[in-house]
């Protein structure tokens, strides 16, 4: 069930009192679009069970195919493939590769459902004029800011940083030794080198992007990845694949250019204090900050996205610490006039949590059972979970707060129904083990399925293995991981949380603090502004159905006197997938295959998200479940802290926020564009990356650079007033 309220600074819920300044408003008259809301009237009849299987929280991916994750993988691929094949396609590893994706390619289009297909195809060749005319529902450069600027009166005011998120900015090559040479200045990530380079020489790219697990910093003295500088660092991932893009643009639309505009891009895998440590990101951040303010004489306006979000806190903290930046605790007054946060998860997100423990997210979850195949070919689970575990960066957005935020194993404040959780437990379980197919004792697909959503409630053998909340899941991972990991977690980040005033002053010594806002304290500067900015109305991942993995001496001995035995029937409809796996590899990768490489790759970690679980209804996939969000980050983490009436850093003011700094929520509800040629979702997607193209939100931000600000107002579509009531610090 949604709610949808308007709210201002001052509390008035008219929206209609301040239209003639609403940035939606006048969007919305250019794009000749409207929207109607619709709230839902509650029959007293109806039961929680009926509630529930309507509520838009369990609304899947009802996407046409082609603006859908998995299409843009499979043609994602196939344009890396053919970009790395066709610099080496004579080789036998590329000629293996190419059959490989080839023979994936093919089966997964050939089990898409291209209803509607034809569509597209008439909207791209039904009217020649129009196909070599921008279509108005298409992508169209420095939009909307030509056509506001006149009428909104955008022009430069505030000089602007720009800091982007996890995986945005492009790390390229410097070292010289021999195996770094043909890398030398080219882009380990991003750009086709990336794709290149994955596809034919794995390890020689892994060993370049892995950090050494005990340091967190280069692996060895010849190999250096730095991440590219400027602008061009982050406005596109590959070409074609804009990021800052959009917002780039629209700033160079009112008159911003690279002297009042800067993108302080940084090698996103380091933790954050080794950014200080090897590169010396925060101390260029703040000669950045204060030359802007020299130069302008005016404050800078940081606009942060994603884990930039909360790197930008963390530095605030840095800069102030006498050991550090040094500058006291006037320094954020002094130097930075607003905070512009998108899509941040503040408070983490569950599926770093997932990333880190097995190496799976809900992408590779959706690539199906031969999909999940080959990607373990090129990429295992266990291979990706170390590769992901040396970068100290990434595990800066594991879950936040613990069980007070995210809630215990009977109730979560983001449940459905509060106090009613319906056929599943509780969102906070955050990790639920399962039996899954393999081990259920009923070889009929329904009893299978049946069986693969009970959790465990047997004491059991190993104490793993049970329903865990945030902070249980933590701990899981800590035992679930090197030593080297663990050390490198407790070293740098703390997950919990300090309701006490003391202990939160003196969390500010600590750096281990300073990127969880519920044990930290933002500054004193009460003049600052602070604006949440994140998309809504997208399913995300919210929590997991984990399973573990047999150990090999757990094989059961079967022959004719128990081969009705459930155990016996599991095992071979186990073994019959992998003769199948087997058949279908020695067909497409050749005489080169063996059984021994298939067994290792087909190997499981020992903990695994359980694919068997599906229940959409209640908003379940392949062992998925699903809450509301931008569709990386759940709402949870996105509004809490910024939330007008119960957040952290609006109620609980004087906990976390003491100067009282304004605080404005924004949510933009993810649209559907018109048009089939908007596959990043047009002008209104509120997707975790695709937000950085939403017209209004753009909008929104020239008016905050042009000293306008107070144009843009709260807006609340999403339950996340009924979240942040749900939870109870003090």
């Amino acid at each position: 069930m949604r709610r949808r309220t308007n709210n201002n600074n001052n509390g008035n819920n008219n929206k209609k009192n301040n239209s003639h300044t609403s940035s939606s408003l006048i969007v919305d008259q250019i794009t000749k679009e409207s929207s109607g809301t619709t709230l839902r009237q509650s029959d007293a009849s109806e039961t929680p069970e009926d509630i529930l299987a309507d509520s838009g929280l369990y609304k899947l991916d009802d996407r046409p195919f082609w603006k859908r994750k998995r299409f843009h993988f499979i043609i994602g691929v196939s344009v890396g493939a053919l970009a790395a094949i066709g610099a080496a396609s004579t080789t036998p590893t590329a000629q293996n590769h190419f059959n490989e994706l080839q023979t994936y390619l093919a089966l997964q289009l050939a089990d898409i459902d291209f209803g509607g297909a034809t569509d597209v195809v008439d909207e791209l060749f039904g009217n020649v004029t129009g196909f070599f005319k921008p279509s108005p529902s298409s992508d169209i450069p420095f939009m909307p800011a030509l056509s506001l600027k006149d009428e909104l009166d955008l022009k430069p005011h505030y000089p602007v940083v720009l800091i982007p998120g996890i995986i945005s900015s492009g790390l390229e090559s410097w070292g010289t030794m021999e195996k770094s040479q043909k890398y030398f200045r080219k882009r380990m990530w991003g750009t086709t080198t990336m794709f290149r380079s994955v596809l034919l020489d794995k390890e020689l790219w892994t060993e370049h992007l892995k950090l050494d697990s005990i340091t967190g910093l280069d692996p060895e003295p010849g190999i250096k990845i730095r991440a590219a500088q400027g602008l061009d660092a982050a406005d596109y991932f590959v070409t074609g694949y804009w990021v800052w893009a959009r917002i780039i643009e629209n700033l160079a639309a009112i008159g911003y250019d690279s002297n009042n505009m800067h993108l302080a891009s940084y090698d996103w895998r380091l933790s954050f204090s080794n950014l200080e440590t090897r590169d010396h990101y925060f101390s260029k951040l703040k000669s950045i900050i204060e030359t802007g303010n020299r130069n302008e004489g005016r404050k800078t306006v940081i606009i942060t996205h994603s884990m930039g979000s909360i790197l930008f806190p963390y530095f605030l903290k840095w800069v102030e610490d006498p050991n550090y930046g040094n500058g006291g605790s006037s320094w954020t007054a002094e130097n930075i006039e607003t905070f512009v946060n998108i899509g941040g998860p503040i408070l983490g997100v569950p599926k770093a949590l997932a990333a880190m423990l097995s190496g799976e997210t809900r992408d590779t979850m959706a690539l199906g059972s031969f999909g999940a195949y080959l990607l373990e070919k090129f990429f295992s689970r266990r291979e990706r979970a170390n590769l992901l575990r040396s970068w100290g960066g990434a595990s800066s957005m594991l879950p936040k707060g613990g069980d007070f935020i995210w809630g215990t194993n009977n109730i979560a404040p983001d449940d459905p129904i509060f106090g009613f959780q319906g056929a599943h437990p509780s969102y906070g379980n955050m990790i639920s083990f399962t039996k899954s197919n393999a081990e259920t004792s009923s070889s009929s697909a329904s009893s299978a399925t049946e069986s693969s959503t009970t959790t465990f409630n047997e004491e059991p053998l190993d104490n793993r293995i049970g329903n865990h909340t945030a902070k249980s899941s933590i701990e899981l991972l800590h035992e679930n991981s090197s030593k080297e990991y663990h050390t490198m977690l407790r070293s740098n980040y703390s997950f919990g949380i300090s309701t006490d005033k003391k202990q939160l002053k003196k969390n500010a010594l600590d750096e281990t603090k300073w990127s969880n806002p519920l044990e930290s304290q933002l500054p004193n500067a009460p003049d600052m502004k602070i604006y949440c900015m994140y998309g809504v109305n997208l399913p995300t991942e919210r929590s997991y159905y984990y399973a573990k993995s047999k150990n090999s001496h757990e094989e059961i001995f079967c022959d004719e006197s128990n081969m009705t035995d459930a155990r016996c029937q599991a095992q071979n409809r186990a073994q019959r997938t992998k003769e199948e796996y087997e058949e279908k590899a020695k067909e497409f990768l050749g005489s080169s295959f063996t059984g021994t490489a298939l067994d290792e790759m087909l190997r499981p970690p020992e903990l695994f998200i359980n694919p068997d679980v599906n229940d959409p209804v209640h908003g379940v996939e392949t062992g998925v479940r699903f809450a509301d969000g931008d569709g990386t980050v759940p709402v949870l983490s996105l509004g809490y802290m910024c939330e007008p009436k119960n957040g952290g850093w609006t109620k609980h003011a004087d906990l976390y926020n003491p100067a009282h700094i304004p605080v404005v929520l924004k949510e933009y509800k993810h649209e559907e564009s018109e048009s089939k040629l908007d596959v990043r979702g047009g002008r209104k997607a509120g997707d975790h990356v695709d937000i950085l193209g939403n017209w209004e939100m753009i909008t929104d931000i020239l008016q905050i650079v042009s000293n306008k600000g107070n144009n843009v107002t709260q807006r609340i579509f999403s339950d996340i007033e009924r979240y942040a009531a749900n939870i109870q610090l003090v």
